[in-house]
């Protein structure tokens, strides 16, 4: 069974042939390259194991030559719903007024996740001055946003 990988600044030496697939693309001046091998694990700046759906998806990006279609878009909308879920967690212990002002300081970043705008919505959610947004907050959703380009990169410039 072959693994599927994404690293940053490889390392290692993996080259096409008929046991190694490997697709590089430079996003914001990093060298990023898809790989799937039955070998060891390649090495480099940050090794990420993919999903069969997250290689799919770096495959359908702007980034690697795709379009950003309905592979990518499916990607990003399941990744959505993870951060949904954490807005959803985070309002679950506030009082009914604190959590409706959460909502509300929120809106511009949910309205983006519910579209599946992961790259925009990250933008977003590092606008907010809003000291509802606790700093615990701001880095639990962002190491998850984090490891998500990590796994599908985009320029976030």
């Amino acid at each position: 069974m072959k693994n599927i990988f994404i690293v940053k600044n490889i390392t290692s030496g993996e080259v096409n042939s008929p046991t190694v697939f490997r697709k590089d693309a430079t996003v914001q001046g990093q060298l990023y390259s898809l790989i799937k091998t039955e070998g060891a694990e390649p090495t480099g700046e940050v090794v990420c194991l993919l999903t069969n759906e997250e290689f799919k998806a770096n495959l359908d990006s702007i980034e690697f030559g795709g379009t950003n279609g309905a592979t990518f878009r499916k990607e990003e909308l399941r990744f959505s719903e993870e951060i949904a879920t954490a807005f959803s967690q985070a309002q679950a212990g506030l009082s009914v007024a604190d959590g409706n002002s959460l909502f509300d300081v929120l809106a511009n970043t949910s309205h983006r996740i519910s579209r599946g705008q992961v790259s925009l919505a990250y933008y977003e959610f590092n606008t907010i001055t809003n000291p509802l947004v606790t700093q615990e907050m701001k880095d639990f959703v962002n190491g998850m946003f984090l490891q998500h380009f990590d796994k599908i990169p985009r320029d976030l410039s």
